[in-house]
């Protein structure tokens, strides 16, 4: 299991089933246990799918969407296994034996089935199952061509909860290809000094920002079985660059190299989130260098191509990325190492383009503690050591060849080919002349630097607002460093959180801004770029980003800087929930998590990545031929609420898989057997109306899919893409009547079941809502398949000897919907 330090200041947006329970009850989950092995509910803590064989225990914790263990008493449950009950119905004690035998081998899903809960408690709790995906093996032999695979939807302990039921796919035997999108990319001239009031937001990668969630994939465990199992962005759900004992700057890169991260196209792409970029001098794009060791070329079409490190075969089915017991040279097999390397990249940190000749370009190679060289003149290219001693860290002056660095974060090279280091350890800025002497320029260093919680819980005390000398200055952990239009440098530090100026000239050392009044112990990351030419907004504007959750946004700051905390943003923004298009218009941030930005040195635009946000985002100026901003807000909310939950308003939480289980949360999956967005508005309504009623690619129909309910996901599809400010809904359905629900009639089916029937009006669609307590349903029958009058369903595993109650709900086709009065049926 990954190490991870829980993010809290994340927001935790839940969805509830609100006509089913009270909304503001904690939602609790089932933490199974396979032979003795816990599992916890978070996916970012998760082990891959188990290989299992034979008779395997299993047993139960209920934990918070935070795994925080909940004792209560009183449930009684049922095992599922691809969301059909197994086993004997269990209460408080839920230890069981699962015979696999009786499980055909391949991949599948394991849940509970809640049959009883308690009677209302104090924290009030809402009870849900936690979907796992296993493999049975009792052949030995993995099963790896054409399948159905379970889609499990696992909770990332931030972002919607999605319901847990298990959908299914069919995967076709191999790896399969999104359909790619290249991005219109166009050439944007530049501000000229002018700030614009909007820039327009662009994602790169894929057509969607996909903001903070994970994306659905196939992955190959150790014995080659196949699994579904989604990829989160984010590494270990904590950026600590300066808490040693997270393991993040240690193990972060490894479980990148892991991720599987490919060449090509808008839509058929990949590349880790903690990548920092440079624009390319020569042409439009940008130079990006990421932790996983990855330097490649972005263009602002939304292509990758890797120029050095690891790029994996996109043919293959990559292995898990979670699993740390396969062999990371198992994982090197499915890639290919472009470039000649001296010794390979360990969690590179930045890069800058050699002035003085293009094919140059210099690494913060922070891990190696060294300054690395690429020659792209060469094929393939070359890696060297230009300045430090690869693998050792320390603090020494002299020659590169025998200069000692630690943890260089970022680099900056004047017009001579100067270059200057940020030696975040050393606490200092480190400069290499053009022969290659490396001397010290600022920064007290070693010995004298104090220790991060010192810094973090007084940072004016170490970078004062004052203007120090040189001989007197603090350098705090320094992370990000750029020049202004003067050739003097603007510096970001990690742990006290201050954006300082940096006089060559005066030789002066000033704070000029804070993104905090308190510093950041943990040293998450910051980054910053320097408007040089006002490409996009005044000269010598600083752009910066923060990862962290307190302000996780972008910010514009004057060079002659600012007292302002939180920093200005870099443009107004609202509170519209959209990620892409007008950034005065929508919510920010505009990527979740942004680790780093970097402006055009031609264009007017930047780029920034995020690393909950599985790509890279452009913000650009404003053009005439944008779209003016509309977005019909409710009709937008009600249609993402649908792709969320997998139904309509009101009906069970956890009755259907969700959409975004299959194809993302904003409609990007990297499964190529699927349809994204992109793919689904070239449709037609009445096309995608039907693609979505018949599951949408998984396994599940939603005949309740009608009326206005489809037409609001359907705007929601058509909203979310780029450039969807040009579609608008269908009109409202004319017909508002809600249906009567009539003659009501309930019996006993055997001892733990019933028959339900009554009557309607109108053509309807419904289901039972049952429970134990009056007032409040957890249990549901089937959602009844087709809309007619005369409606009979049998909801089944009731707990025997109960009173039940109940209501039944009926929707009509076109969206009206309507509850009955509370109905009881005492179990003999």
């Amino acid at each position: 299991m990954k190490v991870r330090r829980c993010v809290v200041a994340l927001i935790l947006f839940l969805l509830s089933g609100a006509t089913l329970v009270a909304g503001a009850c904690t939602q609790v989950f089932s933490a199974i246990s396979f032979s003795g092995a816990q599992y916890p509910v978070q996916s970012t803590l998760n082990y891959p799918p188990p290989i299992v064989s034979g008779g395997i225990s299993l047993n139960l914790e209920f934990h918070t969407v935070m795994d925080a263990v909940v004792s209560v008493s009183g449930v009684s449950l049922r095992y599922t296994v691809d969301n059909q009950p197994v086993g004997p119905v269990l209460t408080d004690n839920f230890a069981s034996i699962l015979d696999t035998t009786q499980i055909p081998d391949g991949t599948h899903s394991l849940s509970v089935l809640y049959i009883n809960e308690p009677a209302t408690l104090w924290p009030c709790y809402t009870f849900l199952g936690r979907q796992y995906s296993f493999v049975v093996s009792n052949s030995g032999r993995a099963i790896t061509g054409p399948q159905l695979l379970p889609v499990v939807a696992p909770l990332a302990g931030y972002g919607p909860v999605l319901p847990q039921y298990a959908d299914s796919i069919a995967f076709p035997g191999s790896q399969s290809h999104p359909i790619s999108h290249p991005f219109p990319a166009q050439i944007i001239a530049p501000a000229g000094g002018v700030t614009p009031s909007d820039l327009w937001s662009e994602p790169l990668l894929f057509s969607t920002s996909n903001t903070g969630e994970s994306i659905p994939s196939y992955w190959q465990l150790r014995n080659g079985s196949i699994v579904e199992d989604p990829l989160f962005s984010s590494l270990i759900g904590c950026d600590d660059l300066r808490q040693p004992r997270w393991g993040f700057d240690v193990a972060g890169p490894i479980w990148e190299q892991r991720k599987g991260h490919f060449d090509g196209l808008q839509d058929d792409v990949s590349a880790s989130s903690y990548a920092t970029f440079t624009p390319n001098p020569d042409g439009p794009g940008f130079y990006g260098i990421s932790m996983d060791g990855r330097l490649f070329l972005l263009g602002t079409d939304g292509s990758i191509r890797t120029l050095t490190g690891w790029v994996t075969n996109r043919n293959v089915i990559p292995l898990h990325y979670e699993d740390g017991s396969i062999p990371l040279a198992s994982v090197h097999g499915q890639q290919t190492l472009v470039g000649n390397f001296d010794a390979q990249f360990y969690f590179p940190t930045d890069l800058a383009v050699d002035p003085t000749n293009h094919s140059h370009i210099f690494v913060a190679d922070m891990n190696n503690h060294r300054v690395a060289l690429v020659d792209l003149s060469q094929s393939p290219p070359v890696i060297s050591t230009y300045a430090g001693v690869t693998g050792h860290a320390g603090y020494l002056n002299g020659p590169a060849a025998t200069s000692l660095f630690n943890q260089p974060s970022s680099i900056a090279i004047a017009s001579d080919r100067t270059i200057y280091v940020a030696d975040a350890e050393n606490g200092l800025i480190r400069k290499i002349d053009p022969s290659g002497n490396v001397t010290t320029l600022v920064g007290l260093g070693p010995g004298y630097e104090p220790a991060n919680n010192v810094i973090a819980a007084a940072p004016l005390t170490y970078a004062p607002r004052t203007t120090v000398p040189f001989a007197s200055a603090f350098i705090n952990y320094p992370n990000a460093l750029r020049f202004d239009s003067k050739g003097n440098l603007v510096l970001a530090e990690t742990v006290s959180q201050a954006i300082r100026y940096v006089d060559l000239t005066a030789q002066t050392v000033t704070t000029i801004a804070q993104f905090s009044n308190v510093g950041n112990t943990f040293g998450e990351q910051v980054w910053l770029d320097v408007d040089r030419n006002g490409n996009i907004g005044e000269k010598d504007d600083i752009i910066a980003s923060l990862v962290t959750g307190k302000q996780n946004g972008l910010y514009r700051v004057p060079i002659t800087g600012t007292t302002a905390i939180p920093l200005p943003t870099i443009t107004t923004h609202s509170t519209n929930p959209l990620a892409s298009g007008h950034t005065r218009q929508n919510q920010m941030p505009w990527t979740s998590g942004p680790w780093s930005v970097a402006i055009d040195d031609q264009e007017g635009r930047l780029v920034v990545s995020g690393v909950q946000s599985a790509g890279v985002t452009s913000l650009r100026l404003g053009q005439s031929t944008d779209p003016a901003f509309r977005l019909q807000l409710a009709d937008y909310t009600a249609g993402k609420n649908v792709w969320l939950t997998g139904t309509v308003p009101n009906f069970p939480f956890g009755s259907r898989p969700a959409f975004a289980a299959v194809h993302g949360y904003e409609g990007h999956s990297a499964l190529g057997s699927v349809l994204n967005f992109d793919d689904m508005i070239a449709m037609t309504d009445a096309q995608l109306g039907t693609y979505l009623q018949n599951g949408a690619d998984g396994s599940v129909p939603r005949p309740e899919l009608t009326g206005n309910d489809l037409r609001n996901v359907i705007y929601y599809i058509r909203r979310t893409t780029t450039g969807g400010d040009l579609a608008t809904p269908a009109p409202d359905n004319p017909d508002q009547t809600t249906p009567a629900i009539t003659t009501i009639a309930a019996s006993q089916n055997g001892s733990t079941g019933a028959t339900v029937t009554w009557t309607t009006n109108k053509p309807t669609l419904g289901f039972v809502a049952w429970g134990t307590t009056s007032g409040t349903y957890f249990g549901w029958s089937p959602l009844e398949s087709g809309y007619s009058t005369a409606h009979s369903l049998s909801p089944a595993n009731l707990p025997a000897g109960q009173q039940i109650y109940f209501v039944v709900r009926a929707k009509d086709q076109a969206g009206n919907q309507s509850v009955s009065a509370e109905q009881g049926l005492p179990l003999r």
